[in-house]
């Protein structure tokens, strides 16, 4: 399914605007059996496309949460406006809609073990909450995999023709030491912000258990290496770029500019775990390219994927 830009631009606007009013709609107050009076945030929560946030080992949430998404549906808001202004500018969408689309695909993973439990008659019951809010993070991540997928088909991966007598060589375009360090430091933040909430659905007295064990330090290492693998191998073999690449207009390719393999997308993010790799960006290649036979390379738009080098 491909989208115009008519349905794009409505649909982009529309999650701008469940975004804000997840953030600004007041919780409905409402009274427990015990008679106290509580707060139910199920609208808020069924409204929002995504709800990054940051748990510390205590499962407290920190109190900035809403700030924080706030600056998200404005970077959203800012992609559509520049986008409306020049509509090769993308860079913002892509990047926003990513992450939507990771949240709620982890979202219905999550989702799936209660279902199962349901009808093994072991949960509380199919509520209509739940079914309402298994059917919004479908559409959600639909959505955003339909919004990337067009995106993607308005870019080319940027190459340089250099002309040598009658003969015309083509090299792909690489991206900039500076773009690979913006791509490591958005990515490295995202990772932390989409996944560690996820923590806190283990078992609180297994992940005390295990951090007694491995040590805090082995403990933390551990879980931020898993998140890792988790998130990259979700971008890079589904979408080919992480939220970082679709920042700087690069994604992954192998040598010959083509879908890199699942397999290789493992190599590649199993090598982000050797010490010192992700400093290995100020040498000639980075360690988890080489070892993955991968490469990072620059996109443009199709028109301008091709230019003759002077």
């Amino acid at each position: 399914m491909k989208l115009t830009e008519r349905q794009l631009l409505i649909l982009v606007f529309i999650t701008v605007l469940c975004g804000c009013l997840s953030i600004f709609i007041p919780p409905i107050a409402i009274r427990n059996e015990s008679g106290d009076l509580v707060y139910n945030m199920m609208l808020n929560g069924f409204l929002a496309p995504f709800y990054l946030t940051f748990f510390n080992m205590t499962g407290e949430v920190l109190s900035w949460r809403d700030y924080m998404n706030l600056f998200f549906y404005i970077l959203l808001l800012a992609g559509l406006l520049l986008y409306i202004r020049n509509r090769t500018e993308i860079r913002l969408i892509r990047f926003v809609f990513s992450i939507i689309f990771i949240e709620n695909a982890i979202g219905l993973a999550f989702i799936i073990p209660s279902i199962a439990r349901i009808i093994n008659g072991e949960g509380q019951g199919l509520t209509i909450w739940f079914f309402l809010t298994y059917l919004m993070i479908s559409a959600w991540c639909f959505l955003s995999w339909t919004i990337l997928k067009t995106l993607k088909d308005l870019k080319a991966l940027s190459a340089s023709y250099y002309q040598t007598g009658d003969v015309l060589t083509g090299v792909f375009d690489e991206p900039s030491r500076t773009k690979r360090f913006v791509n490591l430091l958005v990515d490295s933040v995202l990772c932390i912000l989409i996944l560690s909430k996820y923590i806190m659905h283990f078992n609180e007295g297994w992940l005390d258990e295990t951090s007694d064990t491995l040590g805090e330090q082995a403990f933390i290492y551990i879980t931020l290496g898993v998140m890792r693998l988790v998130y990259y191998i979700f971008f890079e073999s589904i979408l080919a770029a992480t939220p970082g690449k679709f920042l700087t207009e690069t994604r992954v390719s192998n040598t010959l500019g083509e879908q890199t393999g699942f397999l290789n997308i493992v190599g590649r993010t199993a090598a982000r775990m050797i010490p010192f790799n992700a400093f290995s960006f100020l040498g000639h290649g980075n360690w988890h390219d080489r070892l993955s036979n991968t490469v990072v390379l620059s996109e443009a738009n199709k028109e301008q994927a091709g230019r003759k080098a002077e």
